[in-house]
């Protein structure tokens, strides 16, 4: 199930294409402009077909056990963060102008890895939140897309007429980009030899993909910013979001905690909640904003700069969470 990137090796990794995107962007962009819209695409369905092929179903399945506390923890995935943006709002923690940018990221799913280690890394209940934060990953593609079409809808003008035509056009896209694959992957994974080839040494390189994928992906979206804004303003954009970002996960992590208290009364599986709560896919985010904004206009790095931001602050400070949590367990 564990297809995600994970930990420092991860983020090391992602250190290296931003440096190389900083330092080559036209090659960068270049490249992008040749082959970034199928990259994102081949990206983001591989993802999902090594989800399902990986997928452990039981422990899916054990999600359920408690409709009802299913629901108070998906909900939680996108109203705690929502709760983080209003309060951050309120104090005017960030500036006005990058309200819908935040919005988007309160909408992402929880990372499946950092999440599932974490909680594991923590003591707590590892197999529900491996089921809670894939059935996150599994409903995200169409909540981002409302919250996308909603975000952009003054820009783009749409007619009700023409937003029909919209969905109609890219719920498949999403459909076949998400659902699909991840739905094949689980049906191969039930064939012996499938699951025989998947868990020998030459399956196992299968989980270097996601890794390798998503900073490709890094560096030709950077690439591609910095190409398009220049070293100065992204440094700037950096600067003026790398506070606010900081202050927002750490009230994300204080909201979460609430959360998790009111669903759950072991605190292994709150350490589970919390974790799903304050940990946002880039993995997820960064294929889908390449696909819904083709990757292409000059407000990409509006998008992109705080997403990429988030997910360095939530690793980093994620690891004394750990150690602190460990503590009451």
């Amino acid at each position: 199930m564990r297809v995600f990137p994970n930990g420092f090796g991860f983020a090391a990794l992602l250190m290296l294409a931003i440096y190389s995107a900083w330092v080559w962007p036209e090659i960068a962009r270049e490249v992008n402009d040749w082959a970034g819209g199928f990259l994102s695409k081949f990206v983001l369905l591989f993802l999902f077909f090594l989800q399902g092929l990986k997928m452990e179903m039981k422990k899916l399945l054990g999600a359920f056990e408690n409709p009802l506390k299913l629901v108070a923890v998906q909900v939680g995935v996108f109203i705690c963060p929502i709760l983080m943006i209003f309060i951050g709002y309120s104090l005017n923690f960030f500036e006005p102008g990058w309200l819908n940018a935040f919005i988007l990221l309160a909408f992402l799913p929880t990372t499946i890895t950092s999440s599932v280690v974490y909680t594991r890394y923590a003591h707590g209940d590892a197999d529900f939140a491996i089921g809670q934060s894939t059935i996150s990953n599994l409903i995200s593609p169409f909540v981002v897309l409302l919250i996308w079409g909603f975000l952009q809808e003054e820009k783009l003008r749409l007619t009700e007429t023409a937003e029909m035509e919209l969905m109609a056009v890219v719920f498949p896209k999403v459909f076949l980009l998400t659902l699909l694959p991840c739905f094949l992957g689980w049906w191969l994974s039930l064939h012996p030899s499938v699951q025989k080839r998947v868990s020998s040494n030459s399956g196992s390189y299968l989980k270097y993909f996601p890794s390798v994928g998503i900073s490709c992906l890094v560096f030709f979206s950077m690439g591609q910013v910095i190409s398009i804004e220049g070293r100065e303003t992204c440094v700037k954009y950096a600067d003026e979001l790398l506070s606010p970002l900081v202050a927002g996960w750490i009230i994300l992590v204080l909201i979460s905690l609430v959360w998790s208290r009111c669903v759950e009364k072991p605190f292994e599986r709150r350490v589970a909640i919390l974790f799903c709560l304050s940990q946002k896919s880039l993995a997820m985010g960064l294929p889908m904003l390449q696909i819904l904004s083709d990757g292409q206009n000059a407000s990409f790095s509006y998008w992109l700069i705080p997403l990429v931001l988030f997910h360095f602050i939530q690793l980093l400070f994620g690891i004394p969470l750990i150690g602190f949590l460990r503590k009451f367990v």
